[in-house]
């Protein structure tokens, strides 16, 4: 006759199983950065905010714990109605709703671990679906010696609920900034048409929930390196995609290893300079012809006051004029041997035709520089930067917008168009021009130097 009703009851659509308590909420132990204390005459009880996502019987709590010293007597978890506003400024109102059995303090360890708090008969008491409730661990005895310590998280702080305590359990303080390690388990009769299905058991021989079996699943699939490796598959087919097509700005320098981007690759739609190591000649350096190769060094002669320089080369044989109509941009990387004893320019123009683009250095400081059609030359002073190490400097001029000035990837000084006046002039290759004032011998070494420019 039992196994009649039991089929009937199957073939009706209500299985009802036994369910091993599950977790309804929780924040758990690894969040733990800092302790309270619970004695008797100061704070006895402390506790956090949950919420009732279904409708449950409570089963068990568990709070992280440690005793201090060598208190006695007994510790009990609680469950109130929750007044206030959940996250923030919840705590408890009226009294318990429930309370545990009794752990005895003398079974917790003085190193933090999980204590659990079982309730029992009367106690476990129905949560009802959507409801925040607040739990809590008390300790009415001991002393500022011998207590019990409540592992917490006001670093942090992420839980959805909050934190609260109270010194008499009638009046309480809710902490915003503060959360308690816990957990609260529950247990349901629950049918195949309930919310709840994901806590059924997997067989009668597996007690495995839906939830717990899904959670195993994902896992060892995130953990899987050949996962969706496949034909046709997504991580597959992303591989062998001609076109991978990330948001705009997502690819940033450091997933590129030094040494591997090819000049040819660095423009589609604009022209560059890209000189092969077979140029870097002697004639390259000195008051010749640089030839926008990976390395250059400018050298005064004997003469004091007297420009010396070094050109990219001419327009006839690479193409490019440094126009400012062209929207033209330079990066070198320059170091002077002594930046206290040489006047010297660099970047686009001529610096000696007061018709220039780029940077001025004397007197041991760095000026952004360019000239206006009168000529006149505009300075603007850059302030931290180390002339005795060398750095990457870039001039970017859209024209039109604007024009910055930038070093080691950091914008020093921007000029809006607007703000140029009269119209500035820069015609000419890359160029640096270097005079000393004394008879000491000063150079500039330049490298990794790049003009790009638009087409004409």
């Amino acid at each position: 006759m039992k196994t009649k009703i039991f089929l009937f009851l199957f073939f009706c659509g209500i299985l009802f199983v036994p369910i091993m308590p599950e977790i309804l909420d929780s924040y758990d132990e690894s969040h733990q950065d800092t302790t309270y204390a619970l004695f008797a005459g100061s704070t006895i009880t402390y506790g956090q905010a949950f919420s009732a996502i279904v409708n449950c019987t409570l089963d068990h709590a568990v709070f992280f714990l440690k005793k201090n010293g060598a208190p006695t007597g007994y510790v009990t978890a609680r469950v109130y109605a929750s007044t206030g506003t959940f996250g923030s400024s919840a705590k408890p109102t009226g009294t318990a709703l429930a309370v545990s059995d009794n752990v005895n303090i003398s079974t917790i360890t003085g190193t933090y671990a999980l204590t659990t708090f079982n309730f029992s008969g009367a106690n476990r008491v129905n949560l009802t679906t959507g409801v925040k409730y607040i739990v809590v661990v008390s300790y009415s005895g001991g002393d500022g010696s011998n207590n019990l310590n409540v592992g917490a998280d006001n670093v942090d702080s992420v839980a959805p609920g909050n934190a609260c305590y109270s010194v008499d359990n009638i009046n309480w303080t809710a902490l915003s900034a503060t959360d308690v390690c816990f957990y609260v388990y529950v247990v349901s009769a629950i049918n195949t048409k309930a919310t709840t299905w994901g806590w059924l058991s997997k067989s009668q021989l597996d007690p495995t929930t839906v939830d717990q079996a899904i959670a195993l699943a994902i896992a060892a699939h995130e953990s899987d390196p050949t996962a969706h490796l496949g034909a046709g598959e997504s991580i597959e087919m992303h591989r062998n995609s001609e076109v991978i097509d990330h948001l705009a700005y997502s690819i940033v320098t450091d997933k590129v290893k030094d040494g591997q981007l090819l000049l040819e690759h660095f423009s589609q739609n604009r022209m560059f300079q890209n000189i092969s190591p077979a140029d870097l000649i002697f004639d390259n350096a000195g008051s010749g012809s640089f030839g926008n190769s990976v390395y250059s060094q400018t050298v005064t002669g004997p003469n004091i006051n007297q420009w010396y320089w070094s050109s990219s080369g001419n327009d006839d044989m690479y193409g490019l004029t440094g126009a400012r109509d062209l929207s033209p941009r330079f990066r070198m990387r320059v170091i002077f041997n002594d930046p206290s004893a040489v006047t010297g320019y660099f970047g686009i123009g001529d610096f000696g035709g007061d018709s220039a683009l780029g940077f001025k250095i004397y007197n041991d400081s760095l000026h952004a520089v360019w000239w206006d059609s009168n000529p006149a030359e505009h300075l603007m002073q850059i302030v931290g930067i180390d002339l005795s190490v060398a750095h990457n400097y870039e001039v970017v001029l859209v024209k039109g917008v604007s024009i910055t000035w930038s070093i080691d990837g950091n914008i020093v000084y921007t000029l809006l168009w607007a703000d140029i006046s009269p119209d500035i002039v820069c015609v000419g290759p890359l160029n640096i021009y270097i005079k000393k004032p004394t008879s000491t011998l000063v150079y500039a070494v330049a490298y990794q130097i790049l003009l790009e420019q638009d087409y004409f």
